[in-house]
């Protein structure tokens, strides 16, 4: 696969920073650009529609792979790209395939022409391959690779407490008032932290704030690979049907239970290590309580699975060098 990744000369384009852009543009020998702009979206889009011209038409790799988001880069990608001889490649998140929850019927228009102005797809999952292929767009499945994070079996907590830690962004999509709910339920001696900036759902939120129940708000890198390396169980949770969540890449990473969203996609690719609920409170608690039971066999999954999913990246990587060769 080295010799694969010397000879091959892409370019690979992004208007956001972001773990996979840089993870997978590494893999594939391809040159990143990360392109950020002002705020104002009247000066950004310009400004950014610029700056990518000017790669294009500097670059002499023939191959080059763009984000999605921005509908505005893949789009632009799209036609300017070929129009100078360019074969493009979208890698489209669910945020590119579904933005803001599809509410935009603007916005949906615009994803929906993206994938018919597209002759490749890159995409995480089957289940949005298979979204994809209606288009009659070439799908691609590449998952994120598993982060390089190293397991740690220091407890930092007492040994009368047992340690849930929910992973949140506070977003739409992620049931954090089910969660909350569900940690009531719970025997006090079970503590949960839940990650992420608070602020702006505190309101929402403080009447129903269990005393086992810590905000961490927003963590440094270093600590937050701490609490992730001390709790007992993690929980990432989403009512996106074909998303497959950061949270557990890193539980698998770091080899701990996980509890996810019973979704197809999740159920696919995380089939070992996982105990699954359907976003309720009472099925949170339920599955929580379960997972505590049944860590030992959890952590015993989990690393086969890591061995697994480490096996089929590779196989997903090199699939995707061949095909866009």
């Amino acid at each position: 696969m080295m010799e694969e990744k010397n000879n091959f000369r892409a370019t690979w384009i992004t208007w956001e920073s972001q773990l996979r852009n840089r993870s997978l543009s590494h893999a594939i020998g391809a040159e990143l650009f990360e392109l950020t702009g002002p705020r104002s979206r009247w000066i950004k889009y310009p400004a950014l529609l610029v700056r990518t011209s000017v790669i294009l038409l500097a670059t002499r790799n023939k191959t080059v792979i763009v984000q999605n988001p921005s509908l505005v880069l893949a789009l632009f990608s799209n036609v300017f790209g070929r129009l100078i001889g360019k074969r493009v490649v979208i890698d489209s998140h669910n945020g590119g395939l579904f933005p803001l929850e599809g509410k935009y019927t603007l916005l949906n228009w615009l994803a929906k022409l993206v994938l018919y102005s597209s002759e490749y797809t890159v995409v995480t999952n089957k289940a949005l391959a298979r979204y994809v292929r209606k288009f009659s767009v070439q799908a691609i499945v590449v998952p994120d690779p598993l982060p390089s994070l190293r397991p740690s079996f220091k407890s930092l907590s007492a040994p009368v407490a047992k340690n849930i830690v929910f992973i949140c962004t506070w977003a739409s999509d992620e049931p954090y008032v089910e969660v909350i709910k569900a940690a009531k339920m719970l025997p006090d001696n079970i503590h949960l932290h839940i990650t992420g900036r608070y602020n702006n759902k505190y309101q929402e939120i403080k009447d129903i704030l269990p005393k086992n129940v810590f905000l961490k708000g927003y963590l440094k890198d270093e600590d937050y690979l701490e609490l992730l390396n001390f709790a007992d169980v993690i929980i990432d949770l989403t009512t996106r049907e074909h998303c497959l969540v950061c949270g557990a890449y890193e539980s698998t990473a770091l080899e701990k239970p996980m509890i996810l969203s019973d979704t197809f996609a999740l159920r696919e690719y995380f089939f070992q290590g996982a105990v699954f609920t359907d976003n309720t409170a009472d099925d949170i608690a339920r599955k929580i309580l379960f997972s505590l039971e049944s860590c030992d066999d959890l952590i015993q999954e989990v690393r086969e699975l890591k061995k697994k999913i480490s096996v089929s990246w590779k196989e997903a990587l090199s699939d995707f060098q061949s095909i866009i060769r």
